[in-house]
């Protein structure tokens, strides 16, 4: 992971706004949950969560869970520099046991890993009555959903308190960006804000 100084401050600010929405006043039902998306693959998502997930474990004492898919050996895992374990779904679904074993502790980032097998979906039903237990566990939920290229990030935001988009300034087009805004705004999905990638200057 970049510990480049601003690399760190724009995650850091970030991590503030997303605090200032009050951490602290979340319901009984645990965590607050961030999903981050973006509209084509290779937009930097992952990178993305593993900074904010990172920047959330050094600035409050607080459970800090980092969940994505693990595809083509780049997910969540790699980006905080571990060796993942990977959760795969069985013929009955998602078992507790499982998913408990499957959490990764990286000490040095404070914060812990769920990797997620290619073939996960977010509506699976044995994942939709295991999820809420996570929540009881964690303060903050941070999740690499992908790119709008498959459903996960539709799936994944149904969860959300907050879903953020994220954009790679080097290659998106603002028509583009504003098009997927207007049909997201259109089928009543709630987007919360989106993440500048790759500028120039701090995020």
């Amino acid at each position: 992971m970049n510990d480049d100084p601003e690399f760190m401050r724009a995650y850091d600010e970030i991590r503030e706004r997303i605090l200032a929405t009050g951490v602290a006043g979340r319901p009984s039902d645990g965590a607050m949950v961030v999903v981050l998306f973006s509209r084509t693959s290779g937009e930097g998502v992952t990178t993305v969560a593993g900074g904010l997930a990172q920047s959330l474990g050094r600035s409050i004492s607080r459970h800090i869970l980092l969940v994505g898919n693990e595809r083509g050996g780049v997910g969540p895992a790699k980006v905080l520099g571990v060796v993942p374990r990977i959760l795969l779904r069985s013929e009955a679904g998602y078992s507790s046991d499982a998913v408990l074993d499957s959490i990764q502790h990286v000490t040095e980032s404070r914060v812990d890993i769920l990797s997620l097998g290619g073939d996960h979906s977010p509506g699976d039903p044995s994942w939709e009555s295991y999820f809420p237990k996570l929540r009881a566990e964690y303060d903050v939920i941070v999740v690499d959903a992908g790119s709008m290229e498959r459903d996960a990030p539709l799936q994944w935001c149904r969860w959300a308190d907050q879903s953020l988009l994220v954009i790679d300034t080097t290659r998106a087009q603002v028509e583009a960006v504003e098009r997927l805004k207007a049909d997201l705004k259109h089928s009543r999905f709630h987007l919360a804000g989106s993440i500048l990638n790759k500028r120039r200057h701090a995020v």
